[in-house]
């Protein structure tokens, strides 16, 4: 693992970060995990900038902090080593003690690098992308003005993955409206009523790269799913960008059917990182 910070337009080794970093004092911040394919291309990289960039300006970041955020996402997205990985982190920056905003706060970016496995799409390995999930008893607020961005304050999903059992690989989290929203790392898919379906994030939940590219393709529709869908539903998967799509081969001791269809969608999740 390796970690820089952006400094004078070029990333430098990481210095300490200082204690009273907006990010570390209250979570004030965004940040993006990455996959990088063999030639070290992101092919989903357009998807990272839009939603990095939507989050900037959500959380009310200056025109001058944007700017420079973005051209250290430029610069990391064409230095990348091939079969990479890597977690952008973007603060506001330092201040003194209190919430107001100084006007001429200059944002902390920060980029960790880390090694991932190569794809691989032949049968005998999807195996390991049969996990198991069950319903997670910690709740999601609900909060419009932060639904659908990575922020840096991810404590629901801390508290989340406390409470996974022993034979979970992931858990589906509810809002406290009992609404279906995501997983703790991922993104969730029900086939409800012959059709793949996902949850709306406009009010709680992180709008994932790989579920933009899967609404994109046509094969998923986004809809209200309730708690109840969870045990009608006869097939699950989870997805993000580090693992693509996964299918649940049991959920809260129910078995659900592997289609055939994750396998298509696994493999072409592959054939992006090539």
């Amino acid at each position: 693992m390796a970690i820089w910070r952006w400094r004078d337009q070029v990333w430098q080794e990481y210095a300490s970060a200082n204690v009273l970093d907006r990010g570390l004092q209250f979570g004030d911040g965004l940040f993006e995990t990455l996959r990088f394919g063999a030639d070290g291309y992101c092919p989903l990289a357009q998807h990272h900038r839009q939603r990095l960039s939507n989050g900037l300006q959500r959380l009310q970041f200056s025109d001058p902090a944007i700017e420079m955020t973005l051209s250290a996402f430029e610069q990391m997205i064409s230095t990348a080593p091939a079969n990479s990985g890597a977690k952008f982190i973007v603060t506001r920056g330092e201040a003194p003690r209190g919430y107001v905003i100084a006007a001429d706060v200059s944002p902390n970016i920060t980029l960790v690098r880390f090694e991932v496995a190569n794809v691989d799409s032949t049968p005998e390995s999807n195996s390991v992308h049969h996990i198991t999930a069950g319903t997670n008893p910690i709740r999601l607020a609900r909060q419009p003005l932060l639904a659908g961005i990575k922020h840096l304050n991810r404590l629901e999903q801390v508290l989340a993955r406390q409470q996974f059992q022993d034979d979970w690989n992931e858990s589906v989290l509810l809002d406290t409206e009992s609404n279906v929203i995501e997983g703790c790392m991922s993104n969730v898919f029900l086939y409800l009523n012959d059709k793949w379906l996902t949850p709306y994030l406009d009010q709680a939940g992180i709008a994932g790269v790989v579920r933009d590219w899967l609404l994109e393709s046509g094969l998923v529709e986004e809809a209200v799913i309730h708690q109840s869908s969870l045990v009608q539903c006869e097939a699950m998967i989870f997805c993000n960008t580090l693992s693509g799509p996964r299918s649940v081969q049991c959920f809260d001791g129910r078995s659900l059917a592997i289609r055939d269809e994750i396998q298509d969608w696994q493999e072409a999740f592959n054939r992006l990182y090539r």
